[in-house]
């Protein structure tokens, strides 16, 4: 409690401000094109894997959960939920 929340809380904060100030979207409208080439989903999966890799896995679960609540399909989501955790990958 006192190290991993005050570690992870600025960056939730950080996520909500994105989201809310449409930050998530420009990025998907940016990247819809080459994610829609490779992976058959929408641009929303660079935004998941740009936050997690400043903020971490328990982050970028998290805002994977939330595009699952508001802008994508459960089935995308499975698709983006590995790209929530890109630095435990190449350890």
């Amino acid at each position: 409690m006192y190290t991993v929340f005050p570690s992870l809380f600025p960056f939730f904060i950080i996520n909500d401000l994105l989201m809310s100030v449409g930050i998530a979207e420009n990025i998907a409208y940016i990247f819809n094109k080459p994610i829609n080439k490779i992976f058959k989903t929408s641009g929303y999966g660079a935004y998941a894997f740009i936050i997690s890799i400043f903020s971490g896995y328990p982050a970028g679960a998290k805002v994977v959960k939330e595009l699952i609540e508001a802008k994508i399909t459960p089935k995308e989501g499975e698709k983006y939920l590995p790209s929530a955790a890109p630095l435990v990958l190449y350890s």
